[in-house]
């Protein structure tokens, strides 16, 4: 298996995923909302399926909040690089469980299933996402011309990580996790 599989169970990877998610909603909050009203948090529960007890811990709240605008009440919910959008799993499991099923044998998609678990057809399911979905995306669209040669629908994301030039697997994947965070918010278009 690739060396990133050690980022599945790095508690302290996951922990400085909380803190890119804490700094994006500290900007989100600066910004404050679109009425002029003041944002005041409104986390709401996740439980997110397939992490660890420990790891579980990190994962139990999703950023969020609230204007206190009697008149305007919005919701805003800052971009994450812990989850994509209302999927069950960590974005992160997302990216690198397919990255480490790349060439999928049965021998690979059965380590990833003890490793992770996950059923065959869950990792099939995001296989066909980011082969067919995420092309179509607006972040794809976005991020696709910064890659020369081009990269094939059929080579991501493995290929997203193989091309970066950041030194450092969690740094490598946490870049791209923060590239890829406007898929969080289901505010994009085209995915």
């Amino acid at each position: 298996m690739s060396r990133f599989h050690d980022l599945l169970s790095d508690y302290s990877f996951h922990l400085g995923l909380v803190e890119f998610d804490e700094s994006l909603a500290r900007d989100a909050c600066k910004a404050g909302c679109e009425c002029g009203g003041t944002l005041h948090h409104s986390n709401y529960p996740r439980k997110p399926r397939g992490l660890s007890a420990a790891l579980a811990e990190l994962y139990e709240q999703r950023l969020s909040f609230c204007c206190d605008q009697e008149s305007c009440r919005r919701r805003l919910t800052p971009r994450s690089v812990r989850f994509l959008g209302r999927r069950w799993f960590a974005f992160a499991m997302v990216l690198l469980a397919c990255v480490l099923d790349h060439g999928a044998t049965s021998k690979r998609t059965a380590q990833l299933k003890g490793l992770l678990d996950v059923s065959e057809e869950t990792l099939g399911r995001w296989r066909r996402w980011w082969r067919r979905t995420f092309p179509a995306t607006s972040v794809w669209q976005e991020l696709r011309g910064l890659f020369v040669p081009a990269i094939r629908p059929a080579e991501i994301p493995r290929a997203l990580l193989e091309r970066s030039t950041i030194t450092g697997d969690g740094p490598r994947v946490g870049a791209l996790l923060l590239l890829m965070s406007p898929l969080s918010t289901g505010s994009h278009r085209g995915a």
